[in-house]
């Protein structure tokens, strides 16, 4: 079974730990609880493959770059993430490609709009997103942890961005999308 380490990474309050809670199927928890750091592992099918997952839920801050250090090394993607109604958590996003970047040199990254739920708070339109992520070499996705929204979808882009640069794989992630049950990645 192909192991696979996927870094979340992002500005405070922004969803992280609640993006991951969902994925491993636990239930929305309101209260905000700053995360110092969290490993998480879980078994997950995709692409008829079945994946050992280990997911790291990072502590937000306003520098990374001692903490992307201690994970460039063996991680093989990394999960942006942002708050839709927070505009500075986006231009965050920047600042931490930079550095990932400069660790990396390009590991496969997905950026995700979260909280998108809050219609009238939201601050951050789609096409900003969507141009950030195309800035930074990336897809987008939005999601809201609170609705289980697009939630699985963020690891099957993931994988696939993944498994595409490891040239594993030959497949296409499914159109799903503003699905709350599970979806499926399909191999072409």
């Amino acid at each position: 079974m192909p192991s696979r380490k996927i870094v979340v990474l992002g500005s405070r309050g922004v969803g992280k730990t609640s993006i991951l809670r969902r994925f491993l199927t636990f239930p929305f928890q309101d209260e905000y609880i700053p995360t110092i750091e969290n490993t998480y592992q879980k078994n997950y099918k995709c692409f008829e493959v079945q994946f050992d997952l280990t997911l790291i839920d990072t502590r937000g801050q306003e520098k990374y770059g001692s903490l992307i250090t201690s994970y460039t090394g063996a991680t093989d993607g990394f999960i942006l993430i942002f708050n839709l109604c927070n505009r500075k958590s986006l231009e965050m996003i920047s600042i931490i490609n930079d550095e990932l970047q400069f660790e990396t040199g390009g590991a496969p990254m997905l950026l995700v709009g979260n909280k998108n739920d809050l219609k009238k708070e939201r601050v951050v339109k789609y096409s900003e997103g969507k141009e950030v992520a195309e800035s930074i070499g990336c897809k987008y996705l939005e999601c809201s942890a609170k609705e289980n929204e697009n939630i699985e979808q963020i690891f099957e882009i993931i994988l696939e961005e993944i498994e595409k640069r490891n040239g594993s794989l030959t497949f296409s992630h499914s159109k799903k999308t503003n699905k709350k049950q599970n979806s499926e990645c399909i191999i072409l």
